[in-house]
């Protein structure tokens, strides 16, 4: 069966495209628009004048049209910050002129490894070449320089070859998933940019720009931009106000993305307080500002390829939220840690500074979680709190113990919203898989949830369905929370008796992933008198903190 699914999908391969790797230069001036269009979509940081690396944040896409507004007015840059500079109006309205969406194709991901270990790569693509699927090299992330430390965060990709769409590539994605159990994400290969003009209006004065692709932005000096978003057959919604550049380009879909351009210390003021209570200790607050600025360097590169930026303002990155929610006490934890990451010991790598917000008291492994090799400094932990027993970790025999007890652990924090994070109850109604979009069609009534393997934090890594007219096994942890209904996390047990309306009945513990840090441990620990680098070298063991800039 699996290689007969494999011959299927090879016969569709079309193409296969190496990775691009454009350089990011801060300005426009003297680019041609060619140019100008292939800087947005490169995967390299530029850096101001004082050596901070300046980031693009996508925060909408597929947009018809956009308004932009500043009290005091907005200068548009038609050639960038470096170009020619019209001062214009408070309020500027952009639609859609006249564009065609980008021409590309998809692979999927197989596997992922870094590329000085090429005697895996090749053994990897000698086993799918031996399943009868052809496969292709593709380079992700990015390397640069900051003051005088190289730092790399370059994968390489071993994908199928080219599907001649995104659907036909899902369609593979989820064969692949059901036979081999691997999370087969999407790799975009692009043919063609998207292209096409947009009209720029200034509400204030009537005059209007034609733009060819992309248009920047800029406020007066202590002004921030506001961005009104309008999708077609919706209502207005207001985003909040944002520091720094907004550029507006045509996106992959043929239609407008809306993006800011700001200082890592100012994307960090606006995402920190997204991620983690404002009013948290400052230990605490400090620790999480360290491992969002790992999270914002390392997935330079690695996401978002067909995108005109580098990264999203979306939980698929880190929520980022601009000036409206920015609070003193996380913009201070921001500046106090300007530049500091974690590194890996004895490389110019930076660590995989992972977190979630509750462990449930036990953190997890990170093959347990992702399909990539172990990581060194992702090891699953025990709380130091947690009691004698447990520090182990969590398995069949002491699991019920574990869940039910509850014991307190740094993660474990008072107040009634929190403590459902550490210990929880769900049900699920046997009826409600069928139109799961995670479940295979005319799977009927749920009977049985078994539990076949779990991590080193009682995690369910993989988990088999028994429905009343089939039955499908899950592998690795977000698979498995979306398909019993969105689990607060994938640690529980079942209880052996239903409840009276004939639902299952779960109990369980933690909230996300349960990789890297832990948010609410961290607080724990800080309350506790812990700083910022005791908190860090409990969760990310052998990382050395290194201030870059």
């Amino acid at each position: 069966m699996r290689r007969d699914f494999l011959r299927s999908i090879a016969a569709t391969c079309t193409l296969s495209a190496a990775g691009l790797w454009l350089p990011r230069a801060a300005g426009a001036a003297g680019l041609s628009l060619h140019d100008r269009i292939e800087r947005l979509y490169s995967n390299q940081l530029s850096f101001d004048g004082n050596g901070q690396p300046q980031i693009s944040i996508g925060i909408a896409q597929e947009q018809t049209e956009v308004l932009l507004s500043a009290p005091r007015g907005l200068r548009v840059l038609p050639s960038g910050s470096e170009g020619t500079e019209i001062r214009g109006g408070s309020r500027w309205r952009l639609r859609i002129a006249e564009t065609a969406p980008s021409d590309q194709r998809y692979a999927v991901a197989l596997d992922n490894f870094r590329p000085d270990v090429t005697r895996a790569i090749e053994r990897a693509r000698k086993r799918w070449h031996n399943r009868g699927l052809e496969t292709a090299v593709h380079e992700v992330g990015a390397m640069f320089g900051v003051s005088g430390t190289v730092i790399d965060t370059r994968r390489l990709l071993v994908t199928t070859a080219a599907l001649s769409s995104r659907a036909q590539a899902e369609r593979v994605a989820t064969g692949l998933r059901l036979n081999y159990g691997i999370v087969g994400r999407l790799h975009p290969l692009v043919l063609h940019r998207a292209h096409g003009s947009m009209v720029a209006e200034d509400l204030d004065h009537g005059v209007s720009v034609l733009a060819q692709s992309v248009l920047w932005f800029a406020p007066t000096p202590g002004n921030h931009i506001t961005v009104t978003l309008r999708s077609t057959g919706r209502s207005a919604t207001q985003a909040p106000s944002y520091r720094g550049q907004i550029y507006v380009a045509v996106d992959r879909s043929g239609k407008l993305s809306v993006v800011n351009v700001l200082g890592e210390t100012g994307v960090l003021a606006g995402l920190v307080p997204a991620e983690m209570f404002p009013h948290a200790h400052p230990e605490a607050l400090k620790a999480q500002a360290i491992a969002a600025r790992g999270q914002l360097l390392t997935r330079i590169g690695q996401r978002h390829r067909d995108d005109p930026f580098l990264l999203c303002a979306h939980q698929h990155c880190q929520v980022y939220a601009g000036v409206t929610k920015e609070h003193p006490r996380t913009t201070a934890a921001v500046q106090d840690t300007a530049g500091r990451v974690l590194m890996r010991p004895h490389a110019a790598r930076i660590a995989n500074t992972v977190y979630s917000a509750n462990s449930g008291g036990h953190t997890e492994d990170n093959e347990h979680v992702w399909p990539s090799s172990a990581d060194p400094l992702l090891r699953g932990r025990p709380d130091p709190l947690a009691p004698p027993q447990f520090r182990s970790g969590i398995n069949a025999q002491n699991l019920r113990a574990w869940l039910l007890s509850a014991p307190r652990t740094y993660a474990r924090l008072d107040g009634a919203s929190r403590a459902k994070a550490y210990r929880w109850e769900a049900s699920i109604d046997p009826g409600s898989l069928d139109e799961n979009p995670t479940i295979p069609p005319r799977f009927g009534r749920l009977l049985e949830i078994e539990i076949l393997d779990r991590g080193c934090s009682g995690r369910a890594t993989t988990v088999r369905l028994q429905g009343s007219r089939g039955s499908v096994t899950l592998r690795r942890e977000l698979e498995i929370r979306r398909a019993l209904g969105g689990l607060r996390s994938s640690l529980f047990l079942v209880h052996a008796d239903r409840d009276r309306h004939g639902r299952f009945r779960l109990v369980g513990g933690g909230h996300g992933h349960g990789v890297g840090m832990c948010q609410h441990g961290a607080m724990g620990m800080a309350q506790a008198k812990l700083d910022a680098p005791q908190i860090l070298a409990h969760y990310y063991r052998s990382a050395k903190l290194k201030k870059l800039w």
